[in-house]
């Protein structure tokens, strides 16, 4: 999709009947997602927001590198606040000096000790005081545990029975480019975002 500058509402370019059916679709979602009560209600928040957490895939450097042009764009609109990453300790490293984050968190991978993990996922969310909690993974395990450390505003994919924990849920396409999956959750919320 190729979306306007000035609204979050797509413009979707024909290609072939099929893709231009799934893209018009999911460009549709999206938009009708950014006009729902919700997503007003999380756009405020964010544009509000003193503290911003961003949990990413635990396991790969690609993961986080994808999701620069979400962090890039996130900063514009919150100039201000304080964005944090939680992401592999690999990607954290790579992310040292990058401009639009505000700390790395390194998460150290779960093992076989996936309830610890999660309880100290939780105990370290609860302590950043965030506001809002952007989930660029598809964890029910990350979803859960910003839900019970108290962040108010969740924003992540719908997908794998997350919604619940949720309270902006954003459809997820498996078979779209991951970058602009990404930059959905911007166009979610109505803001504009540009897969670059």
């Amino acid at each position: 999709c190729d979306w306007s500058q000035t609204c979050a509402l797509p413009i979707c370019e024909q290609k072939s009947n099929h893709a231009v059916a799934y893209r018009s679709g999911m460009c549709v979602a999206i938009a009708a997602l950014a006009g729902t009560p919700a997503a007003a209600h999380a756009r405020q928040a964010l544009l509000s927001a003193k503290r911003i957490a961003l949990l990413n895939k635990f396991k790969f450097m690609g993961d986080t590198l994808v999701a620069t042009p979400l962090f890039r764009q996130l900063r514009q609109y919150c100039p201000e606040a304080e964005i944090d990453i939680f992401t592999s300790s690999s990607a954290g490293a790579a992310l040292e000096d990058y401009p639009y984050v505000s700390r790395v968190v390194a998460i150290k991978q779960a093992g076989g000790r996936r309830l610890r993990h999660t309880r100290d996922l939780v105990q370290t969310l609860r302590e950043g005081n965030y506001d809002v909690a952007f989930l660029l993974n598809r964890s029910l395990q990350c979803a859960i545990a910003t839900q019970f450390a108290g962040i108010p505003t969740r924003i992540g994919y719908r997908a794998d029975c997350r919604s619940p924990f949720l309270t902006l849920p954003i459809p997820y396409a498996f078979d779209r480019n991951e970058i602009s999956c990404h930059l959905d959750m911007l166009r979610a919320l109505g803001l504009p975002a540009e897969d670059t």
